[in-house]
């Protein structure tokens, strides 16, 4: 285009108004003066058209380079996002190594304690919680029938909770399916619970995947907290498969105690399915040897596993409702942080025992 123009420009030649009748004496001054000004005028009108070619030219140069420009930012925040996809598995995989590391350096200070009943009794899993004189503190081992006794009455107590109706509050939202209901009772104690329906799931397949968490230390750390929060476990007395009393401790960073539990674990079958405890027990011989870092958490946390049946009675999945109750309110200030974790650890749970909360494709 640019050759256009130049070849426009400089072609322009008296010669172009020969053709022009001025009426005149070619050689007269008026002749001259006309044949001048059709050369202008001629001379004026190209230029102007080369103007508006140029200026059309340009107009659709810059629209065609918006046009790349538009491209090349769209593919550069795609790329962006997926970069920041990129890094987030690897987040999520480094965190998770980190926890497996975590966890690996604690089986490997597994140490068999002195036996208090069974060769499995008196096992220690540690993961680095502080040290205390309270560690070497021998808790009572109960007798089956004292064990048996606090399965009844830990059982009686959470009919009492199902059957006492009243009015729970609830946020009114599902997140990932669950649905969360709590209240203070007469006594100014904490209720609370989630509720989920899996409808290709057993009862008695989640109650057994449940029951493995809960008893080995190892996933029962990953369950209640994350990997930053360090758990020392120790076996106190086992009493067949449906019963174990544990003393579990939790550091958790940036506050300054560490609790401690002495933990009844025990599932039964019930008329509707099933149900998994987990209660603290009294433990005196220990409270009195904690030390002043040390606080004796009072946990009271059940789930049932329903079974779920459809409008003609047939089999449709399982019912999760897990439940728990915090009777001290001096325990507020704990509770906090612990009821978030229980709220983060239904999903861990999900995780564990269900399915993958995500499918991630990279």
């Amino acid at each position: 285009m640019t050759a256009e123009w130049q070849e426009e420009l400089t072609t322009l030649s008296p010669r172009e108004t020969k053709g022009v009748d001025v009426g005149l004496d070619d050689d007269s001054p008026e002749a001259k003066r006309a044949r001048r000004s059709a050369i202008e005028k001629k001379s004026r009108q190209r230029r102007q058209n080369v103007l508006r070619r140029m200026r059309q030219e340009v107009k659709q140069l810059e629209d065609h380079q918006y046009s790349q420009l538009s491209l090349v930012t769209q593919a550069l925040e795609e790329d962006r996002r997926k970069l920041l996809k990129l890094l987030e598995s690897h987040e999520v995989f480094q965190r998770t190594a980190e926890a497996m590391a975590k966890r690996t350096i604690g089986a490997g200070r597994i140490t068999a304690g002195e036996s208090q009943e069974d060769d499995d009794d008196g096992v220690i899993w540690d993961t680095g919680v502080p040290r205390s004189s309270s560690f070497a503190t021998r808790v009572r081992v109960r007798t089956p029938v004292e064990c048996y006794e606090l399965v009844r009455e830990t059982y009686e107590k959470i009919k009492r909770f199902d059957d006492s109706g009243g009015y729970f509050e609830s946020t009114g939202a599902s997140f990932m399916g669950w649905t969360d209901n709590r209240r203070l009772d007469e006594d100014m104690a904490l209720q609370y619970g989630f509720t989920k329906t899996f409808p290709l799931e057993s009862a008695e397949k989640l109650l057994t995947q449940t029951w493995d968490v809960f008893t080995h230390p190892d996933s029962m750390a990953h369950l209640s907290f994350n990997s930053s929060t360090t758990t020392r476990w120790q076996v106190v007395q086992t009493l067949g498969d449906d019963l174990h009393i544990a003393r579990r401790d939790q550091k958790v960073p940036n506050m300054p105690v560490t609790f401690v539990m002495v933990n009844i674990i025990f599932r039964l079958q019930t008329p509707t399915g099933y149900t998994l405890c987990m209660r603290t027990i009294p433990a005196p011989e220990l409270m009195d040897a904690l030390e002043p870092h040390e606080f004796y958490y009072d946990v009271f946390h059940w789930t049932h596993f329903n079974q779920a049946f459809d409008e003609e009675g047939r089999p449709a999945g399982c019912e999760i409702s897990t439940g728990g109750y915090i009777p001290d309110a001096k325990q507020l200030l704990a509770s906090k942080y612990w009821l978030f974790e229980l709220a983060l650890s239904v999903l861990r749970w999900e995780h564990m025992c269900v399915a993958p909360l995500f499918l991630k494709s990279i």
